[in-house]
């Protein structure tokens, strides 16, 4: 398995990947028919074996204090979207995409990452085992 930037080939497996990775989650209802395209810089990531989309990963970052992110000080970086197709899951691909961006995001200056999320258990207590802070909650109805 590699880890590689994103290509314009590869929204077909982007979204094949999104949509079974969601599918038993709180975000089980939010499908896309096109991949995203981002108003700023971005670091886009998938996760590839075998010529199959696996994972993905999605970062909107800031060039500028404000832009994107809604704390902290310095620039830092969105996370939209991070996936793992469910036949790959608990293989640390998520992390090993994480910690790819932290590399770029570091060599680009940013200085953190922002992520919201729904009311999954697990997948908060993902983000947490790698470094997260829960620094703020709201109801969604």
């Amino acid at each position: 398995m590699k880890i590689r930037k994103y290509d314009d080939g590869d929204e077909q497996g982007w979204l094949q990947c999104r949509v079974l990775s969601f599918l038993n989650t709180a975000y089980f209802d939010n499908v896309f028919k096109a991949k995203e395209k981002y108003e700023h810089s971005s670091i886009e990531l998938v996760a590839e074996e075998d010529g199959l989309i696996v994972g993905l990963l999605d970062i909107e970052y800031e060039n500028e204090e404000r832009t994107v992110c809604s704390r902290g000080t310095g620039l830092g970086g969105m996370i939209w979207h991070i996936a793992v197709h469910p036949d790959y899951q608990r293989k640390q691909i998520a992390a090993r995409m994480l910690y790819e961006a932290e590399s770029i995001a570091q060599a680009k200056g940013l200085n953190r990452f922002e992520a919201w999320t729904r009311d999954d258990d697990w997948v908060q207590l993902g983000y947490i085992k790698n470094g997260f802070l829960q620094v703020d909650s709201y109801l969604h109805v």
